[in-house]
């Protein structure tokens, strides 16, 4: 199973496995979601172990609490743009395996849309599309 995830603007950035994987368009592995902790929400970490983020329900969270990415058809907290067509064919590789961490102390989620493109979120060069 893959979840596709849009930023603010409508535009298809990001999807996860059934496995927690995530991955850029280019099938780039940049992350993983955590198993679910305080209040469902799943930690959004990196290779390196370091913290990026939270997801719930279709919802992606940056450290800070602005929303970052949606999965089509989910409920927000603001309004959500139309989500635009998926180009990229999706082809997962395997990921390398991460450290494990401490959980992260959850923030006060706003309903505003964070600042954080997929590079800077994650930390990685723009990828080529």
């Amino acid at each position: 199973m893959r979840t596709v995830l849009w930023d603010k603007n409508g535009e298809p950035i990001l999807y996860h496995t059934g496995s927690g994987v995530v991955y850029t368009l280019a099938n780039q592995p940049v992350g993983v979601l955590l198993e679910p902790g305080a209040g469902g929400y799943r930690e959004v970490v990196d290779f390196m172990g370091r913290h990026h983020g939270w997801y719930r329900d279709g919802l992606m969270w940056d450290c800070e609490g602005y929303l970052f990415a949606f999965r089509k058809g989910v409920s927000a907290p603001l309004e959500l743009p139309p989500a635009k067509p998926i180009r990229a064919t999706l082809k997962p590789v395997p990921a390398p395996g991460y450290p494990l961490s401490l959980p992260s102390p959850l923030p006060q989620f706003k309903p505003k849309w964070s600042q954080y493109d997929v590079g800077s979120f994650f930390g990685i060069e723009k990828e080529v599309k």
